[in-house]
């Protein structure tokens, strides 16, 4: 069974699931294995801990950091473990500095994409409007990637964890692909510049299979988009 988060942590919890997402795809989008893992879990008090890095952070300064660009870690954890801590540092701002790039390329988007996947992902599971939505789609599984190369990652639900976001192996079945046929607009879409209705009516992203599934993807994407700022 999946932990519970209570929906005045969702917006920390979903942001430090996405900076995690966004450490793992930088990594193997540079063919690394990533040196300490930050996946983040939640603790008393409010505070954000990622892996066994020693960073932690209060909800209210991880969501500060995205909006002002900086933020102070707790010093605590910090100083308990100050060199992988600072390395972890490292890391995240690496990921926020991708975030914020202005050219365009497979690496941008692939991190960014990957990201907002994440988000999505922790909506479908903890956002009750987004459970609703999809209480009835349990066991399905589809693709997100791009035209030229096919699906990417899957999204799909594991009886343990629930929905989650993994790589794509090409001979699994799919109920459905969303593809983006070029990065510009997986971007836009990801960090909610572009409308998911609006890129498939515009030609920017092809769904196939089960469309229903991928529409309500879409929408939970928008929630998330709308309340969780990007790392």
């Amino acid at each position: 069974m999946k932990a519970e988060v209570c929906m005045d942590r969702l917006v920390p919890w979903a942001l430090a699931r996405s900076i995690w997402a966004s450490a793992m795809q930088l990594h193997a989008a540079m063919g690394k294995e990533p040196k300490m893992d930050l996946l983040p879990s939640l603790h008393a008090d409010g505070i954000v801990l990622f892996g066994s890095s020693g960073l932690a952070f209060s909800d209210n300064s991880l969501i500060g950091a995205t909006q002002k660009g900086w933020a102070v870690p707790r010093l605590m954890n910090f100083m308990a473990s100050p060199f992988t801590a600072l390395r972890a540092l490292q890391v995240i701002i690496s990921i926020s500095k991708i975030h914020r790039f202005k050219e365009i390329g497979r690496l941008q988007a692939e991190v960014i994409l990957r990201s907002g996947l994440e988000a999505t992902v922790t909506y479908m599971n903890f956002h009750p409007y987004c459970q609703e939505l999809f209480f009835n789609e349990v066991g399905a599984t589809f693709g997100i990637g791009f035209r030229d190369e096919g699906p990417i990652w899957k999204i799909s639900w594991n009886s343990v964890e629930s929905w989650q976001v993994s790589d794509y192996l090409n001979d699994e079945e799919l109920f459905g692909e969303l593809l983006f046929t070029d990065y510009d607009s997986a971007i836009s879409c990801s960090v909610g510049m572009l409308s998911h209705l609006i890129a498939a009516g515009s030609g920017k992203i092809l769904l196939a299979g089960r469309i229903p599934l991928l529409d309500k993807f879409g929408y939970a994407s928008r929630i998330a988009q709308k309340e969780v700022p990007q790392p």
